[in-house]
């Protein structure tokens, strides 16, 4: 079977390379953290090219726009993955405290705070019983050895690279068109029709992992992207 191919200064990369390479980002990601970072960087990039196209901002060339999105995107990106991973060590340090009952709190206080963690999660989908089920099996389960804490902290520092790299490659299709326009103003406008098709082919590709259906989700994905952006350059997003 034949793989597409990069040609990158001269040298051929396969297809099946790039394939792999994001296959590994998303899974130390998260697929859906991994298509919010990505979501995000484009309508942050969006949001400098609306602003410029209103004339809310202006500059002087395509550098200095390129290198405002550039460091938007990115910084954003880092702050990401910087607040994610603070925020699971936060919340791994309190339901360590909770399972080991280190502070000798009653078991259905415990049992309620175990269920609140898994707030937003598939727990979830299930019913109140089946929840509470689980929750007691996690209460009297072994806790983790310390090598194996450190090793989940570790995957989670891991996946903050996830966020820097979904946020900042967001910014390609508004940035590849000033490579072939000399004037700003006609490579802004082209940005935004190739980021709607970015962001449409994103929801066409996420339509079966959702079971939603493939051009809907995709047309909604172009169209709440443009929205949220146009509406944060006038809201001082």
């Amino acid at each position: 079977m034949m793989h597409p191919v990069l040609f990158i200064n001269n040298s051929i990369i396969p297809g099946s390379v790039v394939v792999k390479f994001f296959s590994k980002m998303v899974a130390i990601t998260g697929p859906g953290t991994a298509l919010q970072e990505l979501l995000s960087g484009i309508i942050m990039a969006l949001i400098l090219v609306y602003a410029a196209l209103f004339e809310i901002t202006h500059y002087s060339d395509k550098e200095s726009f390129a290198f405002a999105v550039i460091g938007m995107c990115v910084t954003w990106g880092v702050i990401d993955g910087v607040l994610a991973y603070y925020s699971w060590m936060v919340n791994a340090r309190h339901q360590h405290r909770v399972l080991t009952n280190v502070d000798n709190i009653d078991r259905e206080t415990r049992l309620n705070e175990i269920k609140d963690s898994f707030s937003g999660t598939t727990l979830d989908l299930l019913s109140e019983k089946s929840e509470m089920e689980i929750c007691n099996t996690i209460l009297d389960s072994e806790i983790e050895s310390d090598e194996e804490l450190k090793a989940d902290d570790n995957a989670v520092l891991k996946s903050t690279i996830g966020f820097m790299f979904f946020g900042s490659i967001g910014i390609i299709p508004v940035l590849l068109p000033l490579l072939f326009y000399d004037d700003l103003l006609e490579a802004l406008d082209t940005s935004c029709t190739l980021a709607a098709i970015t962001l449409f082919a994103v929801g066409y590709i996420m339509g079966p992992y959702l079971g939603l259906n493939r051009f809907l989700l995709g047309i909604v994905f172009a169209g709440i992207s443009a929205i949220i952006s146009v509406i944060a350059v006038f809201t001082g997003g």
